[in-house]
């Protein structure tokens, strides 16, 4: 009776190692994205970063009031205040695809933005830019 329950485990084990073989996940940077219906794309806009050297990623919060926009801004590495220690940043503000301002505070407003779709454009530079470049793009809507 013992030499048939080890048969049978042994067999179940054996069973198990190779069905579970074949079923081996695939990487998720590898997959394949599929078009969605009815979505059309008609420009591109990017939502990494791009950098030589430095943070990852900066966080934008941005917030709709009226004709004006409210971003608040996190860049890890970057003071954007003349009497702080460090390396010393500021913002180049794009507002669909002219360049606006160049801001020296991480919490700022654009004001004035006519009603509508308003691509907002933010560049993080250094004042060594081959240590800091960072972009954020983003789409808001004023009512």
């Amino acid at each position: 009776m013992q030499k048939i329950y080890q048969y049978f485990s042994l067999c179940i084990l054996f069973i198990l190692l190779v069905a579970c073989t074949k079923d081996i996940p695939e990487p998720e940077t590898n997959s394949i994205l599929a078009p969605v219906k009815g979505l059309e794309i008609r420009e591109s806009i990017p939502v990494t970063t791009a950098m030589a050297k430095g943070p990852q990623d900066f966080f934008v919060k941005h917030v709709v009031e009226g004709n004006d926009v409210f971003i608040e801004c996190i860049v890890d590495g970057i003071t954007f205040r003349e009497d702080r220690q460090g390396v010393k940043g500021k913002f180049i503000v794009y507002v669909d695809g002219e360049k606006t301002e160049e801001i020296n505070r991480a919490a700022f407003k654009i004001k004035g933005l006519s009603q509508g779709k308003h691509h907002i454009k933010l560049e993080v530079v250094s004042s060594d830019p081959a240590l800091y470049f960072l972009t954020k793009e983003f789409i808001i809507q004023v009512e």
